[in-house]
C-alpha cells in the first residue's frame, strides 16, 4: 500500500516549489475522459432521439447536438477548475498553524461576479481571536502563493476610457532630444 502512494504522489513536472503529481495527472485525465464520455451520450440522445421528432434534417441535428457536447465540455472544465480553487484553499487553511482542524475549514463557492468567481474560506482560530487581521493577511498570502504555484490567476477589472472631446488649446509636446 506505501508504495502505490509513493507512485501516486510521485512528481512528474516541478513548477516552481510544487510539483504535478502522477494522481493529479491521472484525477485530471480521468475527469475530462468521463466528461468527454458524458458529452458524446448526451449529444447522441440529443441529436438522435430528442431532435429526431423535428422537422430538422440530420446535419442540423448533429450540428445541435455538437454543440450542445461542447457547452457540455466547457461546462465541465470550468466545474473541475472550481473544484481545484476549493482544493488549494482547504490545503492553505490546514496548512496554516493557527487554523484548528475541528470545526473543519471551509471553502463556499459564493457567487459569480462581473469578473471573478468569488469563494469564501472560513476557519477557526483560537490563538488568533484578537489578531483577526494578522490571520487573514497570513491566509490571503498563502492563497496567492498556492495559486501562482498552480497557474490560477486573479482577475482584476479592466476599464476602458474613451475620450469625448479635447481642450482647443491642448496641443501633443515634441520630444525634445538630449
Amino acid at each position: 500500500m506505501e508504495s502505490l502512494r509513493e507512485i501516486w504522489n510521485y512528481p512528474l513536472i516541478r513548477v516552481g516549489t510544487s510539483a504535478l503529481t502522477v494522481g493529479a495527472i491521472a484525477i485530471i485525465v480521468l475527469s475530462f475522459l468521463a466528461l468527454y464520455a458524458v458529452s458524446f451520450w448526451l449529444k447522441r440522445l440529443v441529436a438522435r432521439r430528442l431532435l429526431a421528432r423535428t422537422n430538422l434534417d440530420l446535419g442540423a441535428r448533429e450540428a445541435i447536438g455538437s454543440l450542445l457536447r461542447y457547452f457540455l465540455l466547457l461546462l465541465g472544465a470550468v466545474v473541475i477548475i472550481l473544484r481545484l480553487v476549493e482544493k488549494l484553499l482547504l490545503e492553505v487553511a490546514q496548512g496554516h498553524p493557527e487554523v484548528l482542524q475541528a470545526p473543519p475549514p471551509v471553502a463556499r463557492l459564493m457567487r459569480f461576479g462581473d469578473n471573478a468567481v468569488e469563494f469564501e474560506l472560513r476557519v477557526w482560530s483560537t490563538t488568533l481571536v484578537h489578531q483577526r487581521g494578522k490571520l487573514i493577511s497570513d491566509l490571503n498570502f498563502a492563497i496567492f502563493e498556492k495559486f501562482q504555484q498552480h497557474g490560477i490567476e486573479i482577475p482584476f477589472p479592466q476599464r476602458d476610457i474613451h475620450i469625448r472631446s479635447v481642450a482647443r488649446d491642448w496641443a501633443p509636446r515634441a520630444e525634445q532630444g538630449p
